[in-house]
């Protein structure tokens, strides 16, 4: 019996290379059930940055940077709730994207404690203390129109602005000082 070597060495390395992109285990998708608007996952760090819990949350862990894409919508809402499970520090960022992300170059919300701030490409633009309780869920809002934006917090509208950022389909969520979080009842809305 004759075998074809060449042969058989292609059919391996085709077989080698679709298994290499079929699993990847740093990628991860939200609100499958509903089937309206798939958002897709990605841990920029380590495949240890979230883990994904029920069908629209996950738990953002100590250090990890994950990146939400809600595939071809630029405008519109984005809704979720946050509960710190330990420590308060973290970057949502908006209007940015994760390809080389390092530090945030678009639209930063800092939630530090009792301290809100945003800064736009690094400057910052707004400043508040507040009295959110993180150990229960609070409600965020992030509402992209166009140059406009409104972060709202529990029903109470925090910032409106304006930006010369381009809207983006990502938002990314970044633990700072060793914070763990939950971020649930993920849903986008467009406009």
């Amino acid at each position: 019996m004759k075998y074809d070597f060449q042969k058989i060495k292609s059919i391996l390395c085709v077989l080698g290379f679709a298994v290499l992109i079929s699993c990847s285990p740093d990628r991860f998708t939200l609100d499958k059930i509903s089937g309206q608007n798939r958002i897709s996952g990605f841990e920029l760090r380590t495949i240890h940055d979230a883990d994904v819990k029920y069908d629209n949350a996950f738990i953002l862990n100590e250090k990890g940077i994950v990146s939400l894409r809600a595939e071809n919508e630029t405008d519109g809402s984005w809704d979720f709730g946050l509960n710190f499970l330990f420590g308060q520090n973290m970057n949502i960022v908006f209007r940015d994207v994760p390809f080389g992300y390092k530090t945030p170059r678009g639209l930063c919300v800092n939630l530090s404690g009792k301290t809100i701030k945003i800064s736009e490409s690094g400057k910052e633009v707004f400043s508040q203390t507040n009295e959110l309780n993180y150990s229960g869920i609070v409600r965020i809002q992030f509402l992209n129109d166009g140059f406009n934006y409104t972060l709202i917090m529990d029903c109470d509208t925090i910032y409106k602005g304006r930006s010369a950022i381009p809207s983006t389909e990502y938002i990314i969520f970044e633990s700072l000082q060793n914070t763990k979080a939950f971020i649930s009842g993920i849903d986008f809305k467009n406009n």
